[in-house]
């Protein structure tokens, strides 16, 4: 298979055989995701928009980790404009994956940390290595799961499960990605690429038409929900971001200890940027 487009962040081929678009991460030695990845992953979604004889889309990594979210040491130089501009265009993204008429399928290979997590909520379907390790670490960096990441995340796995994977900070271990219903198949070593090809081959199968229109068919019974959802979303997003606090983790400051704002100190914070955005009177 060979490149279809000239990208710097992401390696694009098709596969003939089951009509599938296989999308590589291959950013740096962690898939660190940055804007240009972003940028470089909107203009493929759109050119995929409308080429229903892709049957299948493919997200995966051949680092074994699929992709550790922030660059720790680009996130503690972003400005809150800068941090705003990444979520909106993930949450766009997450979105797209939803609507395209191809069935995304991510392979989370080892696991993917807080963004790199979110985006693969987009997925129909995930598959990853038994040794997969998944983590919504979004507030151990000062930030919140804010692209997807609360609103259908929840709605895909459950309240009782996002709660406890988002609310606990911890590495959600394997057999609780593939018990939750988060991931659809498991594999190893020995067996990645028959789980892969039977995969893809199995959904190649199925009658086009009646294929896509399950697929919006299964959304369109959350989509009031979602809509509604990432409407809250957004906003406590926004709340959120008012703190600053992803310049002062530990994780990208590189110290012991986090010098987070005090969670008293964040109302008035909130209260104050909510009185600015307000638009002035006009007398």
């Amino acid at each position: 298979m060979q490149s279809i487009f000239n990208y710097n962040t992401l390696n694009a081929t098709l596969e003939r055989k089951t009509r599938t678009l296989y999308i590589e991460l291959q950013s740096n030695d962690t898939n660190a995701m940055s804007m240009e990845m972003l940028f470089e992953l909107e203009s493929l979604l759109a050119w995929s928009s409308d080429k229903v004889d892709i049957h299948s889309i493919l997200f995966r990594s051949e680092k074994g980790f699929f992709s550790s979210g922030h660059n720790p040491k680009v996130l503690k130089e972003q400005t809150q404009t800068q941090i705003e501009k990444m979520t909106e265009k993930l949450q766009k993204l997450v979105q797209a994956l939803l609507h395209l008429p191809q069935t995304v399928v991510f392979d989370l290979g080892l696991g993917a940390s807080n963004i790199g997590a979110e985006l693969s909520v987009g997925a129909d379907i995930r598959i990853a290595h038994t040794n997969c390790e998944v983590n919504f670490n979004h507030s151990k960096l000062g930030l919140v799961p804010s692209s997807c990441g609360m609103s259908a995340f929840s709605i895909i796995i459950g309240q009782a499960n996002a709660r406890n994977f988002l609310l606990s900070g911890k590495k959600i271990p394997f057999n609780h990605l593939i018990n939750s219903g988060f991931v659809f198949e498991a594999y190893d070593e020995k067996t990645r690429e028959s789980v892969t090809n039977e995969l893809l081959e199995s959904i190649h199968e199925q009658a086009p038409v009646q294929r896509i229109q399950t697929k919006f068919g299964i959304f369109e019974n959350i989509r009031e929900s979602f809509e509604y959802s990432m409407k809250i979303e957004k906003q406590i997003s926004k709340a959120a971001l008012m703190s600053e606090d992803w310049k002062n983790s530990k994780f990208v400051t590189e110290t012991n200890e986090d010098s987070f704002m005090t969670s008293k100190s964040m109302g008035y914070t909130v209260k104050l940027s909510l009185v600015q955005d307000e638009p002035t009177p006009v007398n």
